[in-house]
Protein backbone atom coordinates (compact mmCIF):
# COMPACT_ATOMS: atom_id res chain seq x y z
CA UNK A 1 0.00 0.00 0.00
CA UNK A 2 1.59 3.37 -1.15
CA UNK A 3 -0.39 5.22 1.55
CA UNK A 4 2.66 3.75 3.90
CA UNK A 5 4.79 6.14 3.20
CA UNK A 6 8.39 5.62 1.70
CA UNK A 7 12.22 5.71 2.90
CA UNK A 8 13.67 8.14 5.67
CA UNK A 9 16.43 8.73 7.20
CA UNK A 10 18.17 6.50 10.09
CA UNK A 11 14.72 4.20 9.32
CA UNK A 12 13.82 1.18 7.55
CA UNK A 13 10.06 2.54 7.22
CA UNK A 14 8.11 5.54 8.03
CA UNK A 15 4.09 5.32 8.04
CA UNK A 16 2.32 8.92 7.29
CA UNK A 17 -0.67 10.12 8.15
CA UNK A 18 -2.79 11.51 5.00
CA UNK A 19 -0.65 14.43 3.74
CA UNK A 20 -2.21 18.11 4.75
CA UNK A 21 -1.27 19.50 1.14
CA UNK A 22 -3.42 17.56 -0.56
CA UNK A 23 -6.32 20.11 0.16
CA UNK A 24 -10.16 19.52 -0.03
CA UNK A 25 -11.86 22.95 -1.71
CA UNK A 26 -12.98 24.70 1.23
CA UNK A 27 -14.62 27.35 1.86
CA UNK A 28 -13.45 31.22 0.89
CA UNK A 29 -10.61 32.28 3.48
CA UNK A 30 -9.98 35.66 4.94
CA UNK A 31 -6.94 37.62 6.16
CA UNK A 32 -6.95 41.02 7.52
CA UNK A 33 -4.88 44.60 7.19
CA UNK A 34 -4.41 47.72 8.55
CA UNK A 35 -5.91 50.61 6.05
CA UNK A 36 -5.61 54.03 6.99
CA UNK A 37 -5.94 53.30 10.84
CA UNK A 38 -8.84 50.48 10.06
CA UNK A 39 -8.63 46.94 10.24
CA UNK A 40 -10.35 45.62 6.87
CA UNK A 41 -11.02 41.90 6.00
CA UNK A 42 -10.20 40.94 3.13
CA UNK A 43 -10.50 37.54 0.92
CA UNK A 44 -8.09 35.14 0.38
CA UNK A 45 -7.00 34.65 -3.34
CA UNK A 46 -7.85 30.66 -3.92
CA UNK A 47 -5.12 29.31 -4.86
CA UNK A 48 -2.46 30.82 -1.91
CA UNK A 49 -5.56 31.02 0.84
CA UNK A 50 -3.66 28.41 3.06
CA UNK A 51 -0.46 30.55 3.00
CA UNK A 52 -1.33 33.94 3.70
CA UNK A 53 -1.45 33.91 6.89
CA UNK A 54 1.51 31.90 7.80
CA UNK A 55 4.74 33.75 8.30
CA UNK A 56 7.38 31.57 8.02
CA UNK A 57 9.82 35.14 8.94
CA UNK A 58 9.18 34.70 12.37
CA UNK A 59 8.19 31.25 12.14
CA UNK A 60 11.49 29.97 15.48
CA UNK A 61 12.71 27.06 13.54
CA UNK A 62 12.48 27.95 9.94
CA UNK A 63 15.47 28.52 7.80
CA UNK A 64 13.91 31.98 6.65
CA UNK A 65 13.38 32.87 10.61
CA UNK A 66 17.19 32.10 10.79
CA UNK A 67 18.23 34.21 7.82
CA UNK A 68 16.64 36.98 8.62
CA UNK A 69 18.05 37.21 12.13
CA UNK A 70 21.37 36.53 10.85
CA UNK A 71 20.42 39.67 8.08
CA UNK A 72 18.88 41.78 10.99
CA UNK A 73 22.17 41.22 13.10
CA UNK A 74 24.57 42.03 10.62
CA UNK A 75 22.58 45.31 9.79
CA UNK A 76 22.71 46.74 12.83
CA UNK A 77 26.13 46.41 13.18
CA UNK A 78 25.78 49.83 10.52
CA UNK A 79 24.72 51.88 13.43
CA UNK A 80 23.08 54.58 11.17
CA UNK A 81 20.47 51.54 9.26
CA UNK A 82 17.32 51.62 10.79
CA UNK A 83 15.68 47.92 10.82
CA UNK A 84 12.07 47.80 10.04
CA UNK A 85 9.92 44.64 9.77
CA UNK A 86 7.18 45.39 8.49
CA UNK A 87 6.32 48.14 11.30
CA UNK A 88 3.23 50.49 9.58
CA UNK A 89 3.39 49.15 6.09
CA UNK A 90 1.12 46.72 5.02
CA UNK A 91 1.00 44.02 2.11
CA UNK A 92 -2.39 45.74 0.52
CA UNK A 93 -1.85 48.66 -1.46
CA UNK A 94 -4.20 50.64 -4.27
CA UNK A 95 -4.52 49.12 -7.04
CA UNK A 96 -2.22 50.38 -9.61
CA UNK A 97 -4.18 49.48 -12.97
CA UNK A 98 -1.80 51.85 -14.89
CA UNK A 99 0.74 48.56 -15.18
CA UNK A 100 -1.58 46.42 -16.73
CA UNK A 101 0.23 43.54 -15.17
CA UNK A 102 -2.13 40.49 -15.44
CA UNK A 103 -0.07 38.33 -12.98
CA UNK A 104 -0.69 40.72 -9.62
CA UNK A 105 -3.33 39.44 -7.17
CA UNK A 106 -6.16 41.74 -7.15
CA UNK A 107 -8.36 41.57 -3.64
CA UNK A 108 -11.65 42.03 -2.43
CA UNK A 109 -12.98 43.27 0.45
CA UNK A 110 -14.76 40.42 2.69
CA UNK A 111 -18.09 42.56 3.93
CA UNK A 112 -18.99 45.28 1.48
CA UNK A 113 -18.91 49.12 3.23
CA UNK A 114 -15.68 48.24 4.84
CA UNK A 115 -13.31 49.62 2.42
CA UNK A 116 -13.74 51.78 -1.19
CA UNK A 117 -11.27 52.06 -3.81
CA UNK A 118 -9.87 48.68 -6.08
CA UNK A 119 -7.37 46.57 -3.78
CA UNK A 120 -4.21 44.44 -4.32
CA UNK A 121 -1.37 42.40 -2.85
CA UNK A 122 2.12 44.17 -3.21
CA UNK A 123 4.13 42.49 -6.25
CA UNK A 124 7.72 43.53 -4.51
CA UNK A 125 8.84 45.62 -1.63
CA UNK A 126 9.80 48.65 -3.83
CA UNK A 127 6.35 50.44 -3.68
CA UNK A 128 8.03 51.47 -0.43
CA UNK A 129 10.78 53.14 -1.52
CA UNK A 130 9.41 56.87 -1.64
CA UNK A 131 7.83 56.21 2.13
CA UNK A 132 11.09 55.05 3.22
CA UNK A 133 13.44 58.01 2.00
CA UNK A 134 11.20 60.56 3.30
CA UNK A 135 11.24 58.93 6.87
CA UNK A 136 14.77 57.58 6.95
CA UNK A 137 16.57 59.61 4.26
CA UNK A 138 19.80 60.43 5.66
CA UNK A 139 20.65 57.35 7.38
CA UNK A 140 19.37 54.92 5.48
CA UNK A 141 17.24 51.83 6.67
CA UNK A 142 15.73 47.88 5.97
CA UNK A 143 12.52 46.58 5.39
CA UNK A 144 11.52 42.91 5.24
CA UNK A 145 8.29 41.66 4.28
CA UNK A 146 6.76 39.28 1.58
CA UNK A 147 5.60 40.02 -1.79
CA UNK A 148 2.80 38.50 -4.29
CA UNK A 149 2.92 37.82 -7.34
CA UNK A 150 0.96 34.96 -9.96
CA UNK A 151 4.07 32.70 -11.64
CA UNK A 152 4.44 29.36 -13.00
CA UNK A 153 4.56 26.08 -11.22
CA UNK A 154 8.29 25.15 -10.84
CA UNK A 155 10.98 24.10 -8.53
CA UNK A 156 12.24 27.47 -7.87
CA UNK A 157 9.27 29.85 -8.05
CA UNK A 158 6.42 30.38 -5.45
CA UNK A 159 3.03 33.23 -5.25
CA UNK A 160 4.21 34.42 -2.08
CA UNK A 161 7.95 35.70 -1.76
CA UNK A 162 10.11 36.86 1.06
CA UNK A 163 12.08 39.75 0.54
CA UNK A 164 14.69 42.41 1.87
CA UNK A 165 15.13 46.06 0.52
CA UNK A 166 17.96 48.19 1.84
CA UNK A 167 17.17 52.00 1.07
CA UNK A 168 20.25 54.17 1.64
CA UNK A 169 22.17 57.51 0.01
CA UNK A 170 24.77 56.67 -2.21
CA UNK A 171 27.61 57.45 0.00
CA UNK A 172 26.75 54.88 1.93
CA UNK A 173 27.61 52.19 -0.95
CA UNK A 174 24.99 49.95 -0.21
CA UNK A 175 25.88 47.39 -2.57
CA UNK A 176 29.16 46.83 -0.64
CA UNK A 177 27.44 46.34 2.14
CA UNK A 178 24.76 43.78 0.88
CA UNK A 179 27.71 42.25 -0.67
CA UNK A 180 30.06 41.83 2.46
CA UNK A 181 26.89 40.55 4.58
CA UNK A 182 26.36 38.10 2.02
CA UNK A 183 30.22 36.80 1.84
CA UNK A 184 29.82 36.18 5.58
CA UNK A 185 26.80 34.39 5.78
CA UNK A 186 28.20 32.11 3.52
CA UNK A 187 31.23 31.26 5.43
CA UNK A 188 34.05 33.50 3.23
CA UNK A 189 33.67 31.14 0.88
CA UNK A 190 31.29 32.88 -2.05
CA UNK A 191 31.74 36.38 -3.80
CA UNK A 192 29.09 38.18 -5.11
CA UNK A 193 29.00 40.01 -8.88
CA UNK A 194 26.87 42.60 -9.33
CA UNK A 195 26.05 41.92 -13.42
CA UNK A 196 26.52 44.52 -15.80
CA UNK A 197 24.04 44.36 -18.22
CA UNK A 198 20.45 46.55 -17.22
CA UNK A 199 17.03 45.94 -17.89
CA UNK A 200 16.14 49.05 -18.82
CA UNK A 201 16.37 47.99 -22.90
CA UNK A 202 13.92 45.57 -22.06
CA UNK A 203 11.31 47.80 -20.21
CA UNK A 204 11.37 49.77 -23.67
CA UNK A 205 10.43 46.84 -25.39
CA UNK A 206 8.02 45.84 -23.62
CA UNK A 207 6.20 49.66 -23.48
CA UNK A 208 6.78 49.95 -27.29
CA UNK A 209 3.24 50.13 -29.00
CA UNK A 210 2.22 47.53 -30.82
CA UNK A 211 5.53 45.48 -29.99
CA UNK A 212 3.95 41.90 -30.27
CA UNK A 213 7.06 40.23 -29.48
CA UNK A 214 7.72 42.03 -26.68
CA UNK A 215 4.19 41.22 -25.27
CA UNK A 216 5.12 37.42 -26.21
CA UNK A 217 8.45 37.88 -24.15
CA UNK A 218 6.52 39.02 -21.06
CA UNK A 219 3.90 36.45 -20.97
CA UNK A 220 6.80 33.69 -21.03
CA UNK A 221 8.37 35.98 -18.89
CA UNK A 222 5.80 35.35 -16.19
CA UNK A 223 5.14 31.92 -16.71
CA UNK A 224 8.61 30.74 -17.46
CA UNK A 225 6.98 28.25 -20.10
CA UNK A 226 9.01 27.73 -23.36
CA UNK A 227 8.04 28.76 -26.57
CA UNK A 228 6.41 25.88 -29.05
CA UNK A 229 8.78 23.37 -30.55
CA UNK A 230 11.69 24.03 -27.83
CA UNK A 231 11.98 21.78 -25.12
CA UNK A 232 11.58 23.00 -21.63
CA UNK A 233 14.74 23.10 -19.59
CA UNK A 234 14.95 21.53 -16.22
CA UNK A 235 13.66 25.30 -14.13
CA UNK A 236 11.03 25.48 -16.40
CA UNK A 237 13.20 29.12 -18.44
CA UNK A 238 15.76 31.26 -18.05
CA UNK A 239 18.97 29.98 -15.88
CA UNK A 240 18.65 30.90 -12.52
CA UNK A 241 21.72 33.36 -12.79
CA UNK A 242 20.43 34.89 -15.38
CA UNK A 243 17.16 35.54 -13.98
CA UNK A 244 15.59 38.74 -12.14
CA UNK A 245 12.57 36.71 -10.13
CA UNK A 246 10.94 39.99 -10.64
CA UNK A 247 7.87 40.69 -13.10
CA UNK A 248 9.25 43.26 -15.36
CA UNK A 249 6.35 45.37 -15.78
CA UNK A 250 5.47 45.46 -12.10
CA UNK A 251 8.95 46.86 -11.63
CA UNK A 252 8.70 49.64 -14.53
CA UNK A 253 9.38 52.94 -13.19
CA UNK A 254 10.64 51.92 -9.40
CA UNK A 255 14.59 51.52 -10.01
CA UNK A 256 17.08 53.54 -12.68
CA UNK A 257 19.89 51.02 -13.92
CA UNK A 258 19.09 47.93 -12.15
CA UNK A 259 21.15 44.89 -12.16
CA UNK A 260 20.44 41.52 -11.02
CA UNK A 261 23.07 40.49 -7.62
CA UNK A 262 24.80 37.30 -8.14
CA UNK A 263 26.16 34.80 -5.04
CA UNK A 264 28.36 32.22 -6.08
CA UNK A 265 29.28 28.92 -3.85
CA UNK A 266 32.32 27.34 -2.77
CA UNK A 267 31.42 24.88 -5.60
CA UNK A 268 30.98 27.69 -8.12
CA UNK A 269 27.79 27.27 -8.74
CA UNK A 270 26.26 31.00 -9.00
CA UNK A 271 22.36 32.04 -8.50
CA UNK A 272 20.50 35.22 -8.63
CA UNK A 273 19.48 36.74 -4.88
CA UNK A 274 18.25 40.19 -5.81
CA UNK A 275 18.77 43.14 -8.03
CA UNK A 276 20.44 46.47 -7.24
CA UNK A 277 19.92 50.17 -8.66
CA UNK A 278 19.12 53.28 -7.79
CA UNK A 279 16.71 55.92 -7.58
CA UNK A 280 17.40 60.11 -7.24
CA UNK A 281 15.13 62.66 -5.45
CA UNK A 282 14.88 65.93 -5.90
CA UNK A 283 18.98 66.26 -6.22
CA UNK A 284 19.86 62.97 -3.79
CA UNK A 285 20.28 59.43 -5.38
CA UNK A 286 19.63 56.56 -3.01
CA UNK A 287 21.18 53.28 -3.78
CA UNK A 288 18.86 50.61 -3.89
CA UNK A 289 19.16 46.70 -2.71
CA UNK A 290 16.26 44.38 -2.66
CA UNK A 291 17.29 40.93 -1.68
CA UNK A 292 14.94 37.23 -2.41
CA UNK A 293 15.72 35.98 0.97
CA UNK A 294 13.84 32.55 -0.53
CA UNK A 295 16.17 32.04 -3.51
CA UNK A 296 19.06 32.96 -1.00
CA UNK A 297 18.23 30.34 1.90
CA UNK A 298 17.31 27.69 -1.77
CA UNK A 299 21.05 28.60 -2.70
CA UNK A 300 23.42 28.45 0.87
CA UNK A 301 21.37 25.52 1.81
CA UNK A 302 21.32 23.53 -1.66
CA UNK A 303 17.63 23.16 -1.75
CA UNK A 304 16.47 22.11 -4.71
CA UNK A 305 12.66 22.34 -4.35
CA UNK A 306 11.27 25.81 -3.29
CA UNK A 307 7.93 23.88 -2.22
CA UNK A 308 10.19 21.98 0.62
CA UNK A 309 10.19 25.78 2.62
CA UNK A 310 6.75 25.65 2.99
CA UNK A 311 6.56 22.00 4.30
CA UNK A 312 6.74 20.37 7.86
CA UNK A 313 9.22 17.96 6.38
CA UNK A 314 12.55 18.82 6.95
CA UNK A 315 15.18 19.40 9.74
CA UNK A 316 18.22 21.80 10.42
CA UNK A 317 21.29 20.09 11.43
CA UNK A 318 24.59 21.04 12.01
CA UNK A 319 26.93 19.87 8.98
CA UNK A 320 30.19 18.83 11.04
CA UNK A 321 28.25 17.11 13.85
CA UNK A 322 24.42 16.00 11.70
CA UNK A 323 22.95 16.96 15.51
CA UNK A 324 20.08 19.11 15.56
CA UNK A 325 21.09 23.13 14.95
CA UNK A 326 21.09 24.88 17.85
CA UNK A 327 20.68 28.69 16.25
CA UNK A 328 20.74 32.15 19.19
CA UNK A 329 18.89 35.03 17.82
CA UNK A 330 20.99 37.73 18.55
CA UNK A 331 23.96 36.18 16.23
CA UNK A 332 24.88 35.86 12.29
CA UNK A 333 24.76 32.30 11.08
CA UNK A 334 27.31 31.06 9.20
CA UNK A 335 24.77 28.99 6.63
CA UNK A 336 28.13 27.30 5.52
CA UNK A 337 27.92 25.22 9.17
CA UNK A 338 24.08 24.57 8.37
CA UNK A 339 22.56 21.66 6.78
CA UNK A 340 18.59 21.22 5.86
CA UNK A 341 17.64 17.51 5.59
CA UNK A 342 14.46 16.16 4.35
CA UNK A 343 12.60 13.71 6.85
CA UNK A 344 11.91 11.51 3.94
CA UNK A 345 13.27 10.12 1.27
CA UNK A 346 12.54 9.27 -2.35
CA UNK A 347 8.93 10.53 -2.58
CA UNK A 348 7.59 9.11 -5.80
CA UNK A 349 6.93 11.08 -9.06
CA UNK A 350 4.26 10.89 -11.15
CA UNK A 351 3.28 12.54 -14.38
CA UNK A 352 0.04 12.98 -15.92
CA UNK A 353 -0.49 15.18 -19.66
CA UNK A 354 -3.15 17.20 -19.99
CA UNK A 355 -4.64 18.31 -23.16
CA UNK A 356 -7.65 21.03 -24.20
CA UNK A 357 -8.74 22.79 -27.16
CA UNK A 358 -8.59 27.01 -26.62
CA UNK A 359 -11.00 29.43 -28.23
CA UNK A 360 -10.09 32.60 -28.49
CA UNK A 361 -7.38 34.44 -25.85
CA UNK A 362 -5.77 31.69 -22.88
CA UNK A 363 -4.25 33.17 -19.50
CA UNK A 364 -1.53 30.88 -18.56
CA UNK A 365 -1.25 32.70 -15.03
CA UNK A 366 -4.67 31.71 -14.26
CA UNK A 367 -4.47 28.71 -15.52
CA UNK A 368 -1.51 27.96 -13.25
CA UNK A 369 -3.65 29.34 -10.02
CA UNK A 370 -6.26 26.89 -10.66
CA UNK A 371 -3.93 24.26 -10.69
CA UNK A 372 -2.57 25.15 -7.31
CA UNK A 373 -5.97 26.11 -5.87
CA UNK A 374 -6.76 22.33 -6.84
CA UNK A 375 -3.72 20.40 -5.49
CA UNK A 376 -2.41 22.62 -3.08
CA UNK A 377 1.99 22.13 -3.12
CA UNK A 378 1.35 18.41 -4.74
CA UNK A 379 2.86 19.83 -8.22
CA UNK A 380 6.08 20.06 -8.77
CA UNK A 381 6.49 21.16 -12.21
CA UNK A 382 4.08 22.04 -14.98
CA UNK A 383 5.55 22.28 -18.46
CA UNK A 384 4.01 23.29 -21.67
CA UNK A 385 4.43 20.30 -24.15
CA UNK A 386 2.92 21.21 -27.16
CA UNK A 387 0.22 23.59 -29.09
CA UNK A 388 -1.28 22.56 -32.04
CA UNK A 389 -3.71 25.11 -34.21
CA UNK A 390 -6.09 23.78 -36.26
CA UNK A 391 -5.96 26.28 -39.02
CA UNK A 392 -9.45 25.47 -40.48
CA UNK A 393 -11.24 26.14 -37.05
CA UNK A 394 -8.89 28.60 -35.65
CA UNK A 395 -8.87 27.25 -32.51
CA UNK A 396 -5.38 25.70 -30.39
CA UNK A 397 -4.39 23.03 -28.53
CA UNK A 398 -2.36 23.57 -25.38
CA UNK A 399 -0.89 19.91 -23.98
CA UNK A 400 0.32 20.49 -20.41
CA UNK A 401 2.92 18.40 -18.75
CA UNK A 402 1.56 18.00 -14.93
CA UNK A 403 4.77 16.71 -12.37
CA UNK A 404 3.18 15.46 -9.01
CA UNK A 405 5.16 14.84 -6.19
CA UNK A 406 4.31 15.49 -2.57
CA UNK A 407 6.75 17.47 -0.26
CA UNK A 408 5.30 15.96 2.83
CA UNK A 409 4.05 12.46 2.64
CA UNK A 410 3.85 9.42 0.02
CA UNK A 411 1.22 10.09 -2.70
CA UNK A 412 -0.62 6.91 -3.46
CA UNK A 413 -1.95 6.24 -7.29
CA UNK A 414 -5.74 6.02 -5.77
CA UNK A 415 -4.90 9.52 -3.90
CA UNK A 416 -3.63 10.74 -7.08
CA UNK A 417 -6.36 9.86 -9.21
CA UNK A 418 -9.01 11.62 -7.07
CA UNK A 419 -6.80 14.67 -7.06
CA UNK A 420 -6.13 14.79 -10.55
CA UNK A 421 -9.86 13.82 -11.67
CA UNK A 422 -10.74 16.58 -9.34
CA UNK A 423 -8.06 19.45 -11.09
CA UNK A 424 -9.95 18.74 -14.74
CA UNK A 425 -12.79 19.30 -13.12
CA UNK A 426 -12.00 22.86 -11.43
CA UNK A 427 -10.16 23.64 -15.23
CA UNK A 428 -13.56 22.98 -16.61
CA UNK A 429 -15.71 25.07 -13.92
CA UNK A 430 -13.41 28.10 -13.80
CA UNK A 431 -12.08 28.37 -17.42
CA UNK A 432 -14.19 26.31 -19.31
CA UNK A 433 -11.61 24.28 -20.82
CA UNK A 434 -12.50 20.63 -21.28
CA UNK A 435 -9.84 18.52 -21.27
CA UNK A 436 -9.38 15.96 -24.15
Amino acid sequence: NQDKGFLTDRAVTHVFERSPLILELKEAQTFTANLEGETTEFLCPPDIGTCMNRNLLYDISHPLNILRTSLVCAFQTFSSVRVLEECTFTAVVPEMTESGCAGVYRVNVHKTGHSTGAWMLRPHLLGHVDDLIDRYANDGCVLLGESYHRCSIATDTFPIMHQLLFVAPHDKNAVNVVSKILVDLSGGSSCVQVMGQTTDEIDESLKSPGNTDGEKSLKRRHSQIEEVGTRPSNSGGESNRERHHQCPVCLQGKVDSRCSVQLRSAIGKWATVGLCGAVKRKTKTYDIVLLYLDQLVMHLLNVPDIRTLWSSDFKMLDRHSRTPLEIRQDAVVDFSDVELASKSKHPPLYIRDVSFWVKGGFDELHFMSVLRQGTGFLLQRVLLKEVYRDEARGDASHCYRLEYMSRDGALSKEKLARIHQRVLELIRQEMGLVAR
